[in-house]
C-alpha cells in the first residue's frame, strides 16, 4: 500500500529554528498569510546555444510567457487574475526587446528606451535588468548587450483565500508540464523550476531506487542466513 506524498520544503526542520522564522517573514512581507505562495521560476535559453539578444528570440520567449500567464487555469483562474503585487515582474523581459526593435527601426535616432546592461533606460527612467538576465557580455563602449545567455522570469502570486496547498501544487504542476512538455518552439528551451517540481522529482528519484534496495536487501538477507547457517553447523550449534 503506498499513501500520499505529503512533502514540505520545510522538510525536517525542527520547530523554532532560524529558517522557519524567516520563513514566516518572508511570507509576511509578501502578504501571503503564512500560507504557500505560487512560485514558478522559468529559465529560458535558446535551442542554437547562442544569444538570447536577438529580436525573434525574445518575442518568442514573451509570446510563451503571456500564453502561460493567461492559458494555464486552475479552478478557472489563471497567473494574471491571480496575481496582484507581481504582475509585472516581467516587464523588464519585453521593455529590453521594446528597446532591440527600437534600434533597429530607428537607428541613428534618438531612441526612448536604451537596451544597455545592468540598467537600462526607459522614457528617461531606468530598469534594472539583473534580476532577469544571466550570463551577459556587453560591448565595453556603450554597454549594450553582446551576449545573453539565460533569461529569467518568475510566476509568483499569493493563492486565493479558498486555496489550499494543494491547489498550489496542482497549479504549480500545470504551469511547469506546460513549459516541459506541451509548449511547441523551434527557438527556445524553457526549463521550469518551482518547489513542487524539486520535491516531485526527489520522490520520483527516490522510488525508482527502490528496485535496486529491495534487490540489496534480499541479496543481504540471503548472505546473512546462509553465513549463519554454515558457521551454526560448524560448530555444532
Amino acid at each position: 500500500m503506498f499513501l500520499g506524498q505529503n512533502v514540505k520544503f520545510s522538510g525536517y526542520t525542527p520547530h523554532g529554528a532560524r529558517s522557519r522564522v524567516e520563513m514566516a517573514i518572508f511570507n509576511e512581507f509578501f502578504s501571503y498569510s503564512n500560507r504557500d505562495p505560487i512560485m514558478v521560476f522559468p529559465f529560458i535559453v535558446a535551442k542554437d546555444g547562442g544569444s538570447m539578444a536577438r529580436v525573434e528570440h525574445l518575442r518568442e520567449a514573451i509570446q510563451q510567457l503571456d500564453y502561460a500567464g493567461t492559458n494555464i487555469t486552475h479552478r478557472g483562474q489563471s497567473f494574471f487574475s491571480l496575481c496582484t503585487d507581481f504582475c509585472q515582474v516581467n516587464e523588464p523581459i519585453r521593455q529590453f526587446y521594446n528597446g532591440l526593435m527600437m534600434k533597429g527601426n530607428l537607428s541613428g535616432l534618438d531612441q526612448p528606451i536604451t537596451p544597455t546592461f545592468p540598467m537600462m533606460e526607459v522614457l528617461g527612467k531606468e530598469l534594472d535588468l539583473s534580476p532577469n538576465f544571466f550570463g551577459v557580455e556587453t560591448n565595453a563602449t556603450d554597454h549594450t548587450v553582446k551576449f545573453l545567455k539565460v533569461v529569467a522570469a518568475q510566476f509568483r502570486a499569493g493563492p486565493p483565500d479558498d486555496w489550499d496547498k494543494y491547489d498550489v501544487q496542482d497549479y504549480e504542476r500545470k504551469l511547469t508540464a506546460y513549459f516541459q512538455h506541451e509548449m511547441q518552439s523551434d527557438l527556445l528551451y524553457i526549463y521550469p523550476f518551482s518547489l513542487t517540481y524539486t520535491s516531485d522529482e526527489i520522490v520520483r528519484t527516490g522510488l525508482s531506487i527502490f528496485p535496486f534496495l529491495a534487490v540489496g536487501f534480499t541479496i543481504m538477507s540471503i548472505f546473512s542466513v546462509v553465513t549463519v547457517f554454515y558457521s551454526s553447523m560448524g560448530m555444532n550449534q
